[in-house]
């Protein structure tokens, strides 16, 4: 007569330990670069700068090589509210992402990225820079407040 019990105690510890298990790895943007296959197919999380406009939406860091496209046609509502808060059209902001990294085929606008991020969630959003400005002054602004800049946001 104890075996529904114990189905039960059995059961609710597996909903213990799977509500507890975190399915991503907060990784730095560089060491995701370096180590890019090591992360294929795998949820993670990542502080970057995201650099949006018409044909392009990447993240990047400017202490390190590599550019990952960013696919935001799977986020969650609380991430599709978020993104109403940031520059509308094009703009460069630092952003935390989780979600599935992919390599080893092509990505983005005329795969021309080598990665891609599918981002379930985007928060903490900083903007850097709203709109499109002259090459030079986009650049000194990341230089200052991007990822791997002087002041990071």
């Amino acid at each position: 007569m104890n075996i529904p019990r114990t189905y039960i105690a059995v059961f609710s510890g597996i909903l213990l330990l799977a509500s507890t298990a975190s399915p991503q790895s907060t990784v730095k943007f560089c060491e995701l670069m370096q180590d890019a296959e090591k992360y294929n197919g795998k949820s993670v999380k990542v502080r970057a700068t995201w650099i949006y406009g018409y044909e392009w939406s990447y993240l990047h860091c400017l202490d390190c090589d590599g550019r990952v496209w960013l696919d935001t046609s799977a986020l969650d509502e609380q991430s599709e509210k978020t993104l109403k808060h940031i520059p509308k059209g094009a703009g460069i902001v630092n952003v935390d992402v989780e979600g599935v990294f992919q390599t080893g085929a092509t990505f983005g606008h005329l795969n021309g990225y080598k990665y891609q991020l599918t981002a379930h969630t985007v928060a903490n959003p900083a903007v850097i820079s709203k709109g499109m400005k002259p090459h030079e002054k986009e650049l000194e602004m990341e230089r200052k407040f991007a990822c791997g800049g002087e002041k990071p946001r």
